[in-house]
């Protein structure tokens, strides 16, 4: 009885082995996906950076070449923010 109970540690110990092996080829593939993403993520957060501040430059200029017509459009935008939260 003990020489079957042996086999049957060994086996289990040579399972959780096997799973240990698989869970860190799992961890590795998933970091290796992790970083792809990443990487890929991190140039269109650049190309969107870019994009913005590009536009927002854009609107200053056009503000500064017509300030009067900008501060109207402001005084209406805000007037009817202010008619939606006063209800």
């Amino acid at each position: 009885m003990t020489a079957k109970k042996t086999d049957l540690e060994d086996e289990g110990l040579a399972e959780i082995e096997a799973l240990k092996a698989e869970i860190e080829n799992l961890k590795s593939a998933l970091e290796d996906k992790i970083a792809t993403v990443k990487d890929s993520l991190s140039g269109d957060a650049e190309t969107v950076r870019e994009k913005v501040e590009d536009e927002w430059d854009d609107l200053k200029t056009r503000i500064a070449d017509n300030p009067v017509p900008s501060a109207l459009v402001a005084l209406g935008i805000g007037f009817i923010i202010g008619r939606f939260i006063a209800k």
